[in-house]
């Protein structure tokens, strides 16, 4: 089955229960066409898949070769999203009415006429007060925010990771006003940048404001004196799930400082053990904290659940944090 809103800049993932001594799957999305031809869709090969502009009025679907421990392939499994209907654009199209967002204490400026060309290409289209507030820390939101004004009626979203040697990379998906921190975010600084758009589509120039006063994401204190902990012990076991349809596995996900280990049935029997590489990958879906995508070397996927975001002590209650300590 495939789960998750089938709009552009949304995260789609497949999932469903491995049988008949399948151990993994191979994942292939696919675009289709209504004149009946088809097409793999490039680097699509993980059971996650953030929907894309190019996907609307297109179906898409996911194929997925079961394996089992010796290597040998099954048939091809192909589901497709939306209830095999074309992809569509959300209501708003990506955007966000920034007025939505405004504290009531803001004081408006002059209403400006859609029919005042003049006025918009002088002074441009513009957000006035943009902000980004909340906290930015791993697993929680953040939010973009402020007014529209000078003639603009709706905004694009695109947030930004920047990297010490001044580099820096759209996040895939992350396409709205609402961005979910993440592992990958750590020792990164987050930028939001924003384009505001008129009733006639006519775009203004890119507007960009960091999150955390342009300073690098960071874990909670207590978040990184328990990856501190981990790191100097060289190893630690989460308590997870292997998703696998409505009937999740529930595993034992074990980190060493050479190999990690997948363990089911309470821990008794080893169902992944491996030795850390070069091709082996691990991703965060967008918006799903608590998830992760592992793409092993021989190209096979497996997603996993950690269940709870965020790790603290209080009266002897003990909740799990996964997110940074996973990675």
């Amino acid at each position: 089955m495939i789960t998750g809103d089938p709009k552009p800049g949304r995260a789609l993932l497949g999932c469903g229960n491995a049988v008949r001594g399948t151990i993994e799957c191979m994942f292939q999305w696919v675009r289709y066409y209504e004149d009946g031809t088809s097409e793999y869709i490039e680097g699509a090969t993980n059971p996650e898949y953030v929907v894309t502009a190019d996907d609307v009025d297109k179906y898409i679907a996911l194929e997925c070769i079961p394996m089992n421990n010796q290597g040998r392939q099954g048939k091809v499994v192909r589901v497709f999203a939306n209830d095999q209907r074309k992809i569509t654009v959300a209501s708003n199209k990506n955007y966000f009415k920034f007025q939505d967002l405004i504290n009531d204490d803001y004081q408006q400026p002059p209403p400006i006429s859609d029919a005042d060309d003049s006025y918009d290409l002088e002074d441009g289209l513009r957000i006035e007060g943009l902000m980004i507030t909340g906290d930015p820390k791993p697993g929680r939101a953040l939010l973009g925010c402020g007014y529209a004004a000078r003639g603009t009626s709706t905004c694009m979203f695109q947030w930004v990771r920047h990297y010490e040697d001044d580099t820096s990379a759209y996040i895939e998906g992350a396409t709205n006003r609402e961005y979910i921190v993440t592992a990958d975010d750590v020792d990164k600084i987050i930028a939001l940048e924003c384009v505001p758009v008129d009733n006639k589509g006519r775009q203004g120039e890119i507007m960009r404001i960091f999150a955390n006063e342009q300073k690098k994401i960071t874990c909670d204190p207590e978040m990184q004196q328990e990856i501190d902990n981990y790191m100097l012990a060289g190893q630690k076991s989460f308590s997870a799930s292997l998703l696998m349809g409505t009937s999740n596995e529930p595993i034992i996900f074990y980190l060493g400082q050479y190999k990690y280990q997948i363990l089911i049935n309470s821990g008794k029997k080893l169902y992944i053990f491996e030795k850390y590489s070069s091709d082996l990958l691990i991703k965060i879906p967008q918006g799903l904290t608590t998830k992760i995508v592992l793409t092993r070397p021989r190209g096979s996927s497996l997603a996993v659940d950690f269940h709870d975001v965020r790790h603290w002590m209080k009266k002897g209650r003990q909740k799990h944090e996964t997110t940074c300590a996973s990675m």
